[in-house]
């Protein structure tokens, strides 16, 4: 109870949360899974090429990191769509990361403008700097047209913090070297838990 109360403390945003333990970040993910299908009635999760979510069925299914992982595995879970992850060092010539961050928010709308009713999704689940697919951070202007699409159409906001959460990053969380962004979803390690806003 006392870590459970210390972690709600910390967990970025004002506020109230409300934590609830598993056993590994893969078991967080796959309640990020549940948890946000579950209160919104929704059945899509969005998940970003790259990313690495654990190895049970469920986040394997979100990660996008290995082929290995998924080979002879299928079908993997239905309802997860995969979008490009924003790369500060594979810019196009004379790009600047405002460019970077409209070019990979372009690519993260088009399923929605084509096969993905914004209406039928639950969440986008973002690590905010990717860690198996290269410690990459993304520009703060994409995560935040990411967060404000969200808010925009009902989509809950979650994010990874497995690997780059607990002061890993400088900051306790890897969504706070993203000022003015509150996950409604959380996964932490390491024996895993889930961190979300108590509004849900």
């Amino acid at each position: 109870m006392k870590l459970a109360k210390r972690l709600a403390e910390l967990a970025p945003g004002t506020s109230k949360k409300l934590v609830s333990f598993g056993l590994s970040g893969s078991d967080a993910n796959d309640a990020i899974i549940k948890f946000s299908r579950g209160y919104t009635g929704r059945q899509y999760v969005v998940s970003f090429m790259g990313s690495y979510h654990g190895s049970t069925y469920g986040s394997m299914s979100l990660s996008g990191t290995s082929l290995n992982m998924t080979r002879k595995m299928g079908p993997m879970l239905p309802g997860i769509v995969h979008v490009p992850y924003p790369d500060l060092y594979r810019r196009l010539p004379n790009e600047s990361e405002h460019d970077v961050a409209l070019r990979y928010f372009d690519s993260f709308k088009k399923p929605f403008e084509s096969f993905l009713p914004s209406d039928e999704v639950a969440c986008v689940l973002i690590e905010p700097i990717q860690g198996d697919g290269g410690l990459i951070k993304p520009p703060a202007e994409f995560m935040h047209l990411i967060y404000d699409f969200c808010h925009e159409h009902g989509i809950l906001f979650a994010v990874d913090e497995v690997n780059q959460g607990l002061g890993r990053t400088g900051q306790m969380w890897g969504i706070e070297q993203f000022p003015g962004i509150e996950p409604d979803l959380m996964s932490v390690g390491n024996h895993s838990l889930l961190v979300c806003r108590s509004v849900l």
